[in-house]
């Protein structure tokens, strides 16, 4: 969906992910050579879950849509996550709240 109402698309054709949609510098620079004002990271590759991925990309376009790099590190660390939550008062599944 975000591809069809997308005013642009770049497609990175490589037959190895590693070498295209999981190469941090061929997307920021398929970005810059398309001038794009937004990335839509998309589902699984980069994603939501790569925050180098998302602090290149704040460098170079006005919109990310997905959450910022400090986000994704808090919410990749159990601990840090659960602490997170519990100070938002977002109920969480009890745990020993130990590494």
């Amino acid at each position: 969906m975000h591809v069809k109402f997308g005013d642009n698309r770049s497609v990175l054709v490589l037959p190895m992910p590693r070498d295209s949609y999981l190469n941090i510098p061929a997307v920021i620079s398929a970005v810059e050579i398309s001038e794009a004002d937004a990335i839509h990271p998309g589902y699984g590759f980069l994603a939501i879950e790569n925050a180098d991925f998302a602090e290149q990309a704040e460098k170079v376009v006005l919109f990310l849509s997905g959450p910022k790099p400090e986000t994704i590190c808090k919410m990749g660390d159990k601990i840090s996550a659960i602490k997170a939550m519990n100070e938002a008062r977002h109920p969480c599944v009890p745990g020993s709240g130990k590494p």
